[in-house]
């Protein structure tokens, strides 16, 4: 008995369907695997400039790291919180730097720790840690994540140990298993695949303290800017009265006193020509008498 048109076109379809499956599935696998490095070389360039640089400045000048921070008496309530945002962005970007480091299973681990470590415990000399605890809480996940290894062949000796011990090519099949789930990954993507929803919230956590500390800074920029309105107002307001209370260049060269009244108003000059003609008058009555 023949297949119908149909039920031949049902079967390619199905073959179609399969095939092309199998090719989305290898082709998300290559992304991820892509985008899985990338993600972890972007994340951890980020934040490595800025914390190689707090290291150094800890090992060379430790009273300075911590007089950058120092919250002064003097400080208003801007500067003290762009501080704290400054901190908990440092904070935030050690234990990022440390779960990437981890992930790359970096060598000299315990000393690169140990430096972290010193940098948070010299910025916590500089704040009160009873009410500021984003430094504590970033000291203790430091101390508390592992150094992760690969685990995938421990899983399966899990399996392998739950399994019937007459089964045949049992450590074959769990081998050729392992091979193709794990095939084109390495042990540092198995590693940042673990920490990568961590790591990813402590991003959002520095992004967030980074838009907080450009507005607190948009706030101070604004205020320097008041200020300085004000005090150019005031310059220049000082400028005119000393100008208008000087007097005139031609009363100074002089030096005479009679050239030093104030000029006379329309009135006053009238009167004074009336007075000048009165005057005027009676001496020619007095001449004319004698």
């Amino acid at each position: 008995m023949e297949d119908s048109p149909l039920s031949i076109t049902a079967n390619v379809t199905g073959i179609l369907t399969f095939a092309v499956a199998i090719l989305a599935s290898i082709y998300v696998r290559i992304v991820s695997l892509r985008s899985g490095n990338l993600e972890l070389v972007i994340t951890l360039k980020s934040v490595q400039d800025n914390v190689h640089d707090l290291m150094r400045m800890n090992r060379q000048n430790p009273s300075e790291l911590r007089k950058s921070h120092a919250m002064q008496r003097d400080d208003g309530p801007n500067i003290r919180r762009l501080k704290h945002l400054d901190l908990d962005l440092i904070a935030t970007e050690l234990v990022i730097y440390i779960y990437c480091m981890h992930a790359k299973a970096f060598d000299d681990s315990d000393q690169l720790v140990d430096s972290v470590q010193s940098v948070l415990s010299t910025l916590m000399d500089a704040v009160d840690t009873s009410r500021y605890m984003a430094l504590n809480n970033a000291l203790a996940e430091i101390s508390g994540i592992p150094v992760q290894e690969s685990s995938m062949g421990n899983i399966f000796l899990l399996i392998l140990r739950f399994l019937p011990s007459h089964w045949k090519y049992t450590e074959t099949l769990l081998y050729a298993s392992q091979r193709i789930l794990t095939a084109g990954s390495s042990p540092t993507l198995i590693r940042w695949y673990r920490v990568r929803e961590t790591v990813s919230e402590k991003v959002s956590m520095a992004n967030s303290s980074a838009e907080k500390s450009e507005k607190v800074l948009q706030q101070l920029s604004q205020q320097q800017n008041e200020v300085k309105n004000k005090l150019e107002e005031l310059t220049r307001l000082l400028t005119t009265a000393s100008q208008a209370s000087a007097p005139p260049a031609s009363v100074r060269d002089s030096g005479s006193p009679a050239e030093t009244h104030a000029q006379a108003s329309p009135g006053q000059q009238e009167d004074i020509e009336r007075h000048v003609d009165a005057e005027g008058s009676e001496l020619e009555t007095t001449d004319c008498c004698e």
